[in-house]
């Protein structure tokens, strides 16, 4: 775990790995939570829940306040450094999936791997694992897939709905608060595509639809983020208070 950005994105998954979230009190690793998305620790909690539940059958002092001490080479984690590796793999998967459809099925492999190790993600998830750009990657790489996939589709295949790629769209907002332009335009996008296909002169405002709900969710769940997160028993500016009285006297 480096420090800087990395135990933030951690506290975020195990402030709901472990039940607590929105209250981050006993996560004692943390400054300035809501300046990082919770995307990444959001993708990442289910993995650090299951690996906590080796640490919390081992009754591990991090299970009660996952202070860095707590933390260093506890199982949860461990649970984030694999949930990064995973998405990492998975939408490297989604990416081959699309560039078969569209390429020579033997070429495709070779122009994702090129594509890969040029683009740095490699770096963060393995040398850098606790950190937002894998998951970021996966949910760009979803993104891509979908909207592609639905709304060019290959031969044979019929265009799909804007909303199929509104999971998507949003976990990059997730992941990245500046993503949010992105999976906007993503939305849009698909909105007039759609309507190139439906009904002619069908109303701009009906093509913008999608993308004026996504920035809405967006707006909504800034809104709320910020609401619960900051009014938590957390003092974002000090990160002695998030630790035990204990702790903080052997410090």
């Amino acid at each position: 775990i480096y420090a800087g950005d990395d135990p933030d994105y951690l506290a975020h998954a195990t402030a709901i790995a472990y039940g607590t979230f929105p209250d981050y009190s006993k996560e004692g690793n943390s400054v300035y939570l809501f300046a990082h998305p919770v995307g990444a620790g959001l993708m990442a909690s289910p993995f650090v829940f299951v690996f906590s539940l080796i640490d919390r059958i081992a009754d591990d002092p991090v299970t009660t306040a996952r202070t860095v001490p707590n933390l260093f080479q506890s199982w949860t984690a461990f649970g984030f450094v694999v949930a990064s590796q995973f998405y990492v793999l998975l939408g490297i998967f989604l990416l081959l999936l699309l560039l078969k459809d569209r390429i020579k099925s033997e070429q495709a492999p070779l122009a994702l791997s090129l594509g890969v190790l040029t683009s740095g993600v490699l770096l963060y998830a393995y040398r850098r694992p606790v950190f937002s750009h894998a998951y970021e990657f996966f949910a760009v790489s979803w993104g891509v897939s979908l909207f592609l996939g639905g709304f060019f589709p290959v031969e044979g295949k019929s265009p799909a709905s804007p909303w199929r790629v509104f999971p998507a769209a949003f976990l990059m907002y997730l992941a990245r608060t500046n993503n949010a332009v992105l999976g906007a335009a993503f939305m849009l996008a698909a909105g007039f595509h759609q309507g190139t296909e439906g009904k002619k002169g069908k109303a701009c405002w009906k093509k913008a639809l999608p993308a004026v709900m996504f920035l809405g969710a967006v707006l909504l769940t800034e809104y709320l983020l910020g609401r619960f997160i900051t009014d938590s028993k957390y003092n974002f500016y000090d990160a002695a208070s998030a630790v035990p009285r204990d702790i903080k006297q052997s410090v």
